[in-house]
């Protein structure tokens, strides 16, 4: 609820003993302060395993005429899903989360959207949707999306991804931390996770508690200055 804020609100009083855990979408921390008032902070919680990374790929129906971000920037108007790039007169459309949206590019209501690769790249593979660019620093190594420019090589230096993780509440005793930190690494190493995450086009993720919490640190700080521009 609230974009993951009741629960983490809620799982800040969790009894600190290692047996209850949150799995939580960066937003909660870099996103949803900024949107709507909030009582916690990442210095509420310890993170303790890095789970998956989903970048964000931008695709425009088949039907619109777009192929590429040189279209955009030729169109007089864009109808889009989640937001415009800098420099297109674009009409924002909302819908209630990713599949409506989708349906309605792939009906010819909206020309382009968002979506991670687990929600579109079927429609891109079918030839029903076309892939503009992926929000990532550099190329996703996969065979099914390495071909997919990123938008910070096309002169757009913005990069995002939902990264998810496992935090216990602040307070937990150091070496029940220690345990679970250690369990949790050694699930996310066994090949029946890195398969799981093929399977549903995720990539792996490995960060230790400190680069969690800086790299928290620092998306949140670059969303609050967008947002407050």
């Amino acid at each position: 609820g609230a974009g993951g804020t009741v629960a983490t609100t809620e799982f800040k009083n969790a009894a600190p003993d290692g047996y209850t855990l949150c799995q939580e979408a960066i937003g909660v921390f870099t996103l949803q302060p900024f949107v709507r008032e909030v009582s916690y902070t990442i210095d509420d919680f310890i993170p303790v395993a890095a789970l998956s990374n989903e970048p964000i790929i931008m695709i425009a129906g088949k039907d619109s005429g777009i192929t590429s971000v040189d279209d955009l920037l030729e169109m007089d108007s864009v109808t889009y899903g989640f937001f415009g790039m800098a420099g297109v007169e674009a009409t924002g459309i909302s819908y209630d989360g990713s599949s409506p949206t989708i349906a309605a590019l792939l009906g010819g209501h909206i020309d382009v959207c968002t979506g991670h690769p687990g929600e579109v790249m079927q429609y891109v593979e079918s030839g029903d949707a076309v892939a503009i660019g992926i929000f990532n620093d550099e190329r996703d190594p996969r065979e099914n999306l390495k071909d997919i420019p990123t938008f910070k090589e096309m002169g757009y230096d913005v990069t995002m991804s939902v990264w998810k993780f496992l935090m216990l509440p602040a307070g937990t005793p150091e070496d029940v931390v220690t345990k679970v930190t250690e369990t949790l690494t050694a699930i996310t190493e066994t090949d029946e996770y890195k398969e799981f995450c093929d399977a549903n086009q995720l990539l792996p993720l490995t960060l230790t508690t400190e680069e969690m919490v800086e790299r928290i640190n620092e998306e949140a700080a670059v969303n609050q200055e967008l947002l407050a521009g």
